[in-house]
This record gives structure tokens, sequence and C-alpha cells, in this order.
């Protein structure tokens, strides 16, 4: 069994949320986990404005590769703003907020921070999606 695949049975048997794979190959994989509901609201940001979404359900998709080396692409968690808010998802509350139920909801095994490329998206958050231990051995 390759490393996709050992990564795939380790997070599905791990994660609380089952993910979903839109597709898998011997060298890579694109995967979703659900981030559950309750997200609509604001959420402070000191550095780019506090932001507004209206999305009550949320999830993450991001690549998995195995080419040279294993590697976890960049995540994407599609948003919507509130037509009044002027602030931005990277780096603040929600930013955290997502990294801290990647990381519940797969039992410690992910964790995510911004990633500067969130400074584009006008309907998504950017992530940079890390592996905890556990998965660094799989």
């Amino acid at each position: 069994m390759n490393k996709v695949q050992n990564f795939l049975n380790t997070l599905k048997a791990n994660c609380d949320n089952t993910p979903f794979v839109s597709y898998e190959t011997e060298n890579e994989a694109e995967i979703t986990i659900s981030l559950g509901k309750g997200w609509a609201g604001k959420y402070a940001n000191d550095l780019w404005g506090e932001c507004e979404i209206t999305d009550d359900e949320l999830e993450i998709t991001f690549v998995i590769e195995n080419y040279e080396e294993f590697y976890i692409g960049e995540g994407t968690v599609r948003l919507t703003y509130a037509d009044d808010s002027t602030g931005k998802a990277y780096g603040g509350e929600l930013d955290d907020k997502v990294g801290a139920v990647l990381h519940k909801v797969t039992n410690g095994m992910l964790t995510c921070g911004g990633s500067e490329e969130g400074l584009q998206g006008e309907d998504y958050l950017s992530v940079d999606v890390a592996q905890c231990e556990i998965l660094e051995e799989a």
C-alpha cells in the first residue's frame, strides 16, 4: 500500500466527519472534510477588519500528493461574505476557528492556518494544511 492510500485509510478511520474523496490515483487524491454547522456570523480580525459570513456550514478541500515526497496542498474553505462585510477571514478569529475545528474533527491528525493565498480570495479562505505526528508515521 502506498503513502496516499495509507494517509486516506488513517484519515477515514480516525475522522469524526467522513472525508469525501472526489478523486484518487496512486500518487494523489482530493479530499473534502465537513467542518460542521453554525459558522454564520461576525468574526474579529485585528489585521484585516471584522468579517461576517453567511454560510451556516463549511467544509475544507485539499489535495495530497506523493511523487518525490509526500505533500499536502493548500486547503480551501469556500465562504460567502455578507454584503456589508468589509474585513477578511485571513489571519483572524474565523481562520483560527477553522484550524481548531479541523484539528478536532480529525482527532488531532490535521491542523491548518492562514495561507498568504487567503488574502486574494473573495469567496474562500486559503489555509496551509499540516499533518500531525500520527500521520507522519503512517
